[in-house]
């Protein structure tokens, strides 16, 4: 993903990511046992690259807002314009995708679907719009196809 963003013009420092800081931290970017340490790590050089005047863009799902709150009051009390970017994929879509990185990266089904229910339920435009000044929200369908082997849909 952090790619993505270097695409988009930003610095892969201006990213903080809750799977980059849970892969440092723990070895394993699906650690979820260290959560708390990540968040609170991510909060942290948010407030401080904000409070230097920086871009920044928090990389994670944060699909509940009790997970966004410590975001939005981090960007507040700096001053920050805060952004919030919703990607809304279908389920196979996010199962396709999934099945087609490493395998030791692959997230358990029930995740996706769990994942999948939370954005259902706390992610919608007007609730996100209530948190944020912008809201861009993107569907994406099969965009993946042309990128992987059509065969790997063998392997869902």
């Amino acid at each position: 993903m952090i790619g993505d963003w270097q695409a988009a013009g930003l610095s892969e420092h201006a990213v903080l990511s809750g799977d980059r800081n849970r892969a440092q931290l723990g070895n394993d970017r699906r650690r979820q046992d260290i959560d708390h340490l990540v968040w609170r790590r991510v909060h942290r050089d948010l407030a401080d690259r904000l409070s230097i005047g920086l871009t920044t863009v928090v990389d994670g799902t944060n699909l509940t807002p009790q997970r966004r709150t410590p975001i939005v009051e981090i960007a507040r009390a700096a001053g920050a314009q805060l952004i919030a970017v919703r990607f809304d994929v279908p389920l196979e879509t996010l199962r396709w995708h999934n099945a087609m990185g490493p395998e030791h990266e692959r997230v358990p089904d029930d995740v996706l679907v769990r994942h999948r229910g939370q954005f259902d339920a706390h992610c919608s435009v007007a609730e996100l719009a209530r948190e944020a000044d912008l809201v861009v929200s993107a569907g994406l369908r099969m965009r993946f196809e042309r990128d992987y082997d059509p065969s790997a849909w063998d392997r869902l």
